[in-house]
């Protein structure tokens, strides 16, 4: 009997009796084979896995961008989850490489964040870049907040576009307001 295995060919001779010890050895000496043949297709199909599992994760962590949903926080903690998956398919990419990415990822209203990452000279931990975006978060919400509040107490005037608070912050613009208008006592003077 003849059969392949891994594109080597194997014959077994029919047993009849005087030649059991020999087709016994040629027997196991084929499934052996076989079986490594198995383990080497078993461990071939699971480095492809492996390897497409490795480039979706580098695909997913460059492609990163924060968008505002979830807080900078989280954003910055996924990047961390995938840069702790790819350590174990034996890709590490060292800290201060997540930290620059991390930052670069941020819009344009973390650039005051940026600026002090580049200009101090001293590296952050993960810990110090959430902490300090976080901060830097807190009080983009305040301003934004803050901004939201103004235009809510103010009121469109005449013309596009303009805007005028609805306070007076100034006296002598209405001192003499009703001055000179027919029928109106002034006594402002």
């Amino acid at each position: 009997m003849n059969f392949s295995v891994n594109n080597c060919y194997a014959s077994i001779e029919i047993l009849n009796g005087l030649n059991y010890p020999k087709g016994k050895d040629d027997l196991e000496f084929s499934l052996g084979i076989s079986d490594l043949d198995l383990a080497l297709c078993e461990r071939e199909r699971y480095q492809v896995y492996d390897n497409v599992e490795s480039g979706s994760l580098m695909k997913q962590l460059m492609d990163m961008r924060y968008d505002n949903v979830g807080g900078v926080r989280e954003f910055i903690m996924k990047m961390v989850n995938i840069r702790t998956k790819l350590k174990s398919h034996k890709i590490d990419f060292n800290k201060k490489f997540i930290v620059e990415h991390a930052l670069n990822c941020l819009f344009a209203d973390f650039t005051q964040i940026k600026i002090a990452y580049n200009t101090i000279g001293q590296k952050w931990t993960m810990n110090d870049l959430i902490t300090k975006c976080v901060a830097e978060e807190e009080k983009l919400k305040k301003e934004k907040s803050d901004i939201a509040l103004l235009s809510v107490h103010s009121k469109p005037t005449s013309g596009k576009g303009h805007w005028k608070n609805t306070k007076s912050t100034s006296n002598a613009s209405n001192k003499y307001q009703d001055y000179g208008k027919p029928g109106k006592v002034s006594n402002k003077m």
